[in-house]
């Protein structure tokens, strides 16, 4: 009768024949793939365009990039134009000259004394339109 002892010497030189005989066999199918796989490659492409003219015979050619061009020049323009016209000189009305002449004194009766500032006839207000009352 053979002992566990005796089985297991036997036992690992199976093991590393089948070992070595798969490692074999899959170097054997890796160099098979790699050599196949240009052609499945190609197939696929080629099965993909076919499938794709079924579907769409006359493909829409894409434009995106035309109009995100025109988007793009169109908002430029407009940030220079908007430029240019910020920085432009405004036109300013004359003031209009009034048929009535600045009063040299007050309606109370007292007459208007001061520096420029408080004047009727320097000051802001004076400037800006406004009687002062």
């Amino acid at each position: 009768m053979n002992t566990v002892a005796d089985a297991v010497p036997e036992l690992s030189r199976q093991a590393r024949d089948l070992l070595a005989e798969s490692g074999e066999q899959l170097d054997r199918a890796r160099r098979e793939v790699h050599e196949r796989l240009p052609d499945l490659s190609k197939g696929l492409t080629q099965a993909r365009r076919e499938l794709a003219g079924r579907i769409d015979p006359d493909p829409v050619p894409r434009r995106r990039p035309r109009w995100l061009l025109a988007g793009v020049v169109v908002t430029a323009v407009s940030g220079v134009v908007w430029t240019v016209l910020s920085r432009r000189p405004q036109q300013v009305e004359p003031q209009s000259t009034s048929d009535r002449p600045i009063p040299a004194t007050p309606p109370g009766g007292s007459r208007i004394t001061g520096g420029p500032a408080t004047s009727a006839a320097g000051g802001p207000a004076a400037r800006n339109g406004s009687s002062g009352h």
